[in-house]
């Protein structure tokens, strides 16, 4: 017999009302059932339950109670009177002791589960209960095999897993079929008319590419993004040539609005960090700031997806390219996890179902580096995915660790493109960037050129010795000071004029090729020492 066969069971006409005679929750039989510590005369029973056993066997009840036909006033009156039978030893040191305020908190959040979801070990509506019931379903008597409660626990995850598999197919199941697009025979392929290479930004993004932008940590990501929309947005009379994203790579201008889609800045920060560049055609950007609003960029749900689309198609002229910046907030916001290709790779595909939904021919997808390695962090898809990686990092120190205030580099890589690594150069004031020359290598190689010229040129006719020992006081180390005096003195840029007792002695050549300068060579010839120094 079950609760509501035995509430119904009552005779008719009896008062509802707890705490009378007569109440038709009164303990009066045992309910039976696989569990039988949840006997009704048990629970209505005051002192029959032991204290340490009232919170797990008053979950067990409410669990049972919300998943019967009990109607929720009834429902919430005889939850009231199971704890005023628990707690009737206690009450009186309770001074805001509320039976009927408890019963409606477990009931109602009871409820809420009833049709939804399973419960899982720990969960405050009965799982053992439910585990019972299910193994009453498949005649096998749970309390013999499944007594440990770990094993309840693992057994509870599998069942709410697997029902929620069901769910997921059935969801899916009654979804519209897609549309399989036609093929081509090989034949046909390769008949078609041969077509050149298209650029969006020559040498570093073809036509309709996808490109991850990975970056350290506070290495200028932000900064190069906004460089990269600014460039992509200005018009110029030339549609190829004029504009050059990073001062080198020439930009084709096409029609259409570049969107944003930035989850990491406040929109206040973001305005005046665009205001300092002075973007040439402002409105041909469009800017979603959404800090904090992440969950509402869920394109994996169709609906949601579809609404972006509308949004991306409505644009002026139509989306040319989508800027979203950065991953990292939106898996938070959906609850994927970033390292595991599994979770990552729904969402990458839905990013290409919205770039063809809404017709946008290209995208950036901006990331962080991981810790250690100069990757993208994360799933190993992120690097399979784009047509092009671009990558952002900055000078590290002698022990490999990122220095805050160090040189930033750029390279590219993908199909069809190969970026060496390249400095990068920063004007503060227009927050705009610029290649410079040389990797990491060659710039640690020359990190004190310019220290040995500033002196050489304020002590003009110094020796070597002379020189070296005031470079060394300028805190540059010995080896490295000597490497410096030796490759200006062989690139030119310090002339070497001989004095007396085979000593050199060092000038600033400040001509445009110093290797070409016909001071140094006059000089060199004739044995002039200029001055001693």
């Amino acid at each position: 017999m079950s609760w509501t066969e035995y509430l119904r069971a009552q005779p008719a006409g009896q008062p509802s009302r707890r705490g009378q005679n007569g109440d038709p929750w009164h303990a009066g039989g045992p309910l039976a059932g696989a569990d039988p510590t949840l006997a009704l005369d048990r629970l209505l029973t005051p002192g029959a339950v032991p204290p340490g056993e009232q919170d797990e066997t008053l979950s067990q009840a409410v669990w049972r109670l919300a998943h019967s036909d009990l109607s929720d006033p009834d429902g919430i009156a005889l939850v009231a009177r199971i704890i005023e039978c628990f707690d009737n030893d206690r009450s009186s040191g309770k001074p805001d002791w509320n039976p009927e305020r408890d019963a409606r908190a477990k009931w109602t959040a009871a409820r809420a589960k009833v049709g939804t979801e399973l419960p899982t070990a720990g969960e405050a509506f009965g799982p053992v209960a439910y585990l019972d019931e299910v193994a009453a379903d498949l005649g096998h008597p749970l309390s013999v095999w499944a007594a440990d409660p770990e094993t309840r626990k693992i057994f509870a995850g599998e069942v709410r897993r697997t029902r929620a598999r069901s769910l997921a197919e059935a969801w899916t199941a009654s979804e519209e079929p897609v549309d399989i697009p036609p093929g081509t025979g090989l034949g046909d392929m390769l008949n078609e008319p041969e077509t050149e290479q298209q650029w969006r930004i020559r040498d570093v993004l073809p036509a309709g590419a996808r490109v991850v932008f990975s970056a350290m940590k506070k290495s200028g990501k932000t900064t190069a993004v906004g460089n990269l929309i600014r460039d992509m947005s200005s018009v110029t009379p030339d549609p190829f040539g004029a504009v050059r994203f990073l001062g080198r790579f020439p930009v084709e201008q096409v029609p259409g609005t570049v969107a944003l889609v930035d989850f990491e800045m406040s929109r206040d920060q973001l305005r005046g960090w665009y205001r300092d560049m002075a973007f040439p055609n402002p409105e041909r950007v469009h800017v979603w700031s959404l800090r904090g609003q992440a969950r509402s960029f869920n394109i994996i749900d169709p609906k949601t997806r579809k609404r972006w689309a509308d949004k991306l198609r409505a644009l002026p002229g139509g989306t040319s390219f989508l800027v979203l910046d950065c991953l990292g907030p939106i898996c938070a916001a959906l609850g994927i996890d970033e390292s595991k290709n599994q979770e990552v790779g729904p969402l990458l595909d839905a990013i290409d179902a919205l770039l063809l939904e809404a017709d946008v021919p290209g995208m950036a997808l901006v990331h962080h580096h991981g810790h250690v390695d100069e990757r993208s962090r994360g799933a190993s898809r992120l690097g399979d995915w784009p047509d092009v990686e671009w990558k952002l990092v900055r000078e590290k120190d002698d022990k490999g660790k990122p220095l805050d205030s160090g040189k930033r580099f750029f390279s590219a890589y993908g199909r069809d493109v190969e970026q060496h690594e390249t400095e990068l150069k920063y004007d503060r004031s227009s927050r705009r960037l610029s290649l410079g020359e040389g990797n990491r290598a060659a710039v640690k190689a020359t990190q004190h050129h310019d220290t040995v010229l500033q002196i050489a040129r304020e002590y003009p006719g110094l020796t070597q010795n002379r020189l070296l020992n005031k470079v060394v006081g300028a805190k540059v180390p010995q080896q490295q000071g000597r490497k410096a005096i030796t490759d200006l003195a062989d690139n030119g840029k310090l002339h070497t004029h001989p004095g007396p007792n085979r000593s050199k002695h060092h000038y600033v050549c400040d001509c445009p090729d110093p290797l070409e300068c016909v001071q140094y060579k006059q000089a060199s010839q004739s044995g002039d020492s200029g001055d001693s120094g």
